[in-house]
C-alpha cells in the first residue's frame, strides 16, 4: 500500500522514529550490561573501607553523599540485574504513549496535504 495521504505519511514517519528509539534503547541495554557487571564486580572486591563522596541534588543545590566502593558496586550490580531494565521501560511505555498522542492529534488536526 502506497503512502500517498500527508496523514498517513506523518503517522509513518514517527513510527518508524519510535522503532528506532526502540531499537537505540535495546542496544544501549545490550551494551552497558557486561559493562555494568564488570565495573560492579571490580568495586565490591575492592578492599578500601573509606567513603568516596559523590554529588547527589537535594532541593536547589547539590550536596554530597559518602559510600565505600562495595556499596557503589552493589548500584552497579543491581542496574545490571534488573534496573537498567526498569529504567529503560518507564522511558519505552512513555515514549509509546507520546507517539499515540501525536497520532491521534495528526488525525483530528491534520498536516496540509503536500504538493506532489
Amino acid at each position: 500500500m502506497a503512502r500517498n495521504h500527508s496523514l498517513s505519511i506523518s503517522i509513518y514517519q514517527r513510527h518508524i522514529r519510535l522503532f528506532r528509539y526502540l531499537n537505540d534503547a535495546w542496544i544501549f541495554v545490550q551494551l552497558m550490561r557486561p559493562e555494568l557487571a564488570r565495573r560492579g564486580a571490580e568495586l565490591r572486591a575492592s578492599q578500601n573501607k573509606k567513603k568516596k563522596k559523590y554529588p547527589v541534588p537535594k532541593r536547589d543545590r547539590s550536596v554530597t553523599s559518602g559510600r565505600r566502593d562495595q556499596e557503589i558496586g552493589d548500584v552497579f550490580v543491581s542496574q545490571y540485574e534488573r534496573g537498567i531494565f526498569e529504567t529503560h521501560i518507564i522511558s519505552i511505555v512513555s515514549r509509546v504513549e507520546t507517539f499515540i498522542q501525536e497520532c491521534m492529534l495528526l488525525g483530528l488536526h491534520p498536516v496540509p496535504k503536500t504538493p506532489s
